[in-house]
């Protein structure tokens, strides 16, 4: 079998998570990696904008249907994935809350990946 050689240089869509204003948000941004490693991101959220041709629309939305499939990267520990338990941002001092929110986040992520049929 023939080994497919990651390029040194590479862009592709991923989701991206980070916290502002002491709330997650979820956004999708162009990744640009070196030597297979993520190094810079574009604007998130301007992925689906200012195409040229339907042709050119429908092309994003089948990358951000690829995207969904891959681990989240995190704005806040880049370039790290994100992990479940950083979704609480706050000092929670019931870890039983702490968990039902994680538990939350997940539960939402999947009815995205339920919606787009991936």
């Amino acid at each position: 079998m023939k080994i497919k050689e990651i390029p040194e240089h590479y862009w592709n869509m991923r989701v991206v998570t980070y916290v502002c204003n002491n709330e997650r948000l979820f956004s999708i941004a162009e990744v640009h990696y070196d030597k297979g490693i993520p190094s810079s991101y574009g604007k998130k959220g301007s992925v689906l904008c200012n195409h040229t041709s339907i042709k050119g629309l429908i092309w994003s939305v089948n990358r951000i249907k690829e995207c969904l499939k891959k681990p989240v990267l995190d704005l806040d520990n880049w370039p790290k994935e994100w992990k479940d338990n950083t979704l609480v941002t706050f000092n929670f001092y019931d870890s039983e809350l702490s968990k039902k929110i994680t538990e939350k986040g997940k539960e939402e992520l999947q009815k995205i990946k339920n919606k787009l049929d991936i």
